[in-house]
């Protein structure tokens, strides 16, 4: 009986959700219309006051103004909220141009769970510190993929960004092309406040003062798989201290279980990676960090940072560390291949160190790490795959490479050698996959 009960469940579940067509163009176009092909919806408004929980929406190709929105809450805030088996989901149709204008916030949740948004290009042009194309505040369940997210210039040196998250949970920011984002200083790509379980992958970030800036707390994020170039400072974080911005429920009151791995960062004139104060495990792997100032930084209050198998070429600080002692700082350091650097260094603790050798007497760290040309294939070209005698190569039989430390084939063993930088096999796909990017999504 209960199996019964539990299909008739899944079958009403599955029959209720519904599939509707916003198409501004269409000559018979009606918020009055049932929402079908022939007779779709006109406003994407209409659509986001309509969908239920397992509903899609297809948006069809046209210039859509949205309305204003708030710094916190997007013109389309949905009017319900999805569930973890069936989301509500807004989704340009296939190979459709859609571009979604708001004055201050375009697309995201204020309080609503569960919502997709899918292959949109979307702007805000209030032209103030509050413009966001989206915001995601008090929200569970949010996914925002496969969009062009542009910003501006904004005169400022506030928290002018693309997308702001705050006090939200199992967000996924994932094969976005982002940027526009620029200030006096310090304008984001992607910002946070008391944030967990966050993925950001796959994303093209550029042009932005500071492409992913933790502003405060967060914990269980990952950023992996990204592209991010032309900027002051790659990933920001922590960049408060807490305090004003509680951790969200279940985090800490601090920066915790943080991973930054199989990252591209190129031209970034001031770090590829700022770690700023109270921040505790996170473990950076596997990266490229190539034209940085600086490969990592951090200022205070941080322990246990693990950094392995990165590629950090013409940086002029390798580490750059200020008051705080490398042994608390990191609790593991090593397989990493540093070229053309100046100096390793901690300002409170005056460990300085000119070579890699006087780095590795000075501190228990980076025994394994070597300093020589990666040899990629055309880094000028941005094209950081290595080379076939490349030394960042793992070869059979050759104490050479990185190590899998993160069990990268799932063996179990954490000692085998593999590459360095972030093409473990060569065959990742580094920023966004294509064919799935703004016009064009996943299912096409």
């Amino acid at each position: 009986c209960l199996s019964i009960f539990l299909l008739i469940c899944f079958f009403a579940t599955a029959v209720s959700a519904a599939t509707y067509y916003v198409d501004q163009n269409h000559s018979q176009a009606s918020d009055e219309n049932p929402g079908t092909e022939d007779l779709p919806w006109k406003t994407i408004n209409h659509a986001a006051e309509i969908l239920k929980a397992g509903d899609t929406v297809l948006v069809k190709a046209g210039e859509y103004y949205v309305g204003s929105g708030s710094w916190h809450c997007p013109a389309l805030n949905p009017a319900n909220s999805g569930t973890p088996e069936n989301y509500i989901t807004f989704k340009a149709y296939p190979g459709h141009e859609v571009r979604l204008v708001a004055d201050v916030s375009a697309i995201g949740s204020d309080g609503r769970d569960y919502i997709i948004w899918d292959g949109f290009i979307a702007t805000a042009t209030c032209g103030t510190v509050e413009e966001r194309p989206v915001a995601i505040f008090n929200a569970k369940g949010i996914i925002v993929q496969n969009c062009e997210l542009i910003g501006h210039y904004v005169e400022t040196t506030g928290n002018h960004t693309v997308v702001r998250i705050e006090n939200s949970e199992d967000i996924v920011i994932r094969n976005c092309v982002i940027h526009g984002s620029r200030g006096i200083c310090c304008s984001q790509g992607i910002q946070w406040y008391g944030i967990k379980d966050v993925l950001i992958e796959h994303c093209h970030i550029y042009d932005c003062d500071w492409p992913i800036m933790a502003k405060s707390l967060g914990c269980n994020v990952t950023v992996r798989y990204n592209l991010i170039h032309d900027c002051e400072i790659g990933y920001e974080g922590n960049h408060n201290s807490g305090g004003t911005n509680p951790p969200y429920p279940g985090c800490p009151d601090r920066a915790e279980n943080i991973q930054i791995y199989q990252n591209i960062f190129y031209a970034c004139q001031s770090n590829a990676i700022n770690l700023y104060v109270n921040s505790y495990n996170f473990q950076i792997y596997n990266n490229v960090a190539y034209n940085c100032k600086r490969f990592i930084s951090a200022w205070q209050k941080h322990e246990n940072h693990s950094i392995w198998n990165n590629i950090a070429v013409m940086a002029d600080r390798i580490y750059d560390f200020s008051q705080v002692h490398p042994e608390t700082i990191l609790n593991y350091s090593d397989y990493n291949n540093f070229q053309s650097y100046s100096t390793f260094c901690t300002h409170s603790y005056s460990i300085y160190a000119n070579t890699l050798n006087e780095w590795q007497q000075k501190t228990p760290f980076d025994d394994h790490s070597i300093e020589s040309d990666p040899l990629f294939v055309n880094p000028e070209a941005h094209d950081f795959h290595l080379r076939p005698n490349s030394p960042c190569l793992a070869k059979e039989g050759e104490d050479c490479g990185g190590i899998d430390k993160q069990d990268y084939d799932g063996d179990g063993d954490t000692t085998e050698r593999i590459n360095m930088g972030c093409y473990i096999t060569g065959n990742e796909i580094i920023g966004p996959i294509l064919n799935q990017g703004p016009q064009v999504s996943n299912e096409s």
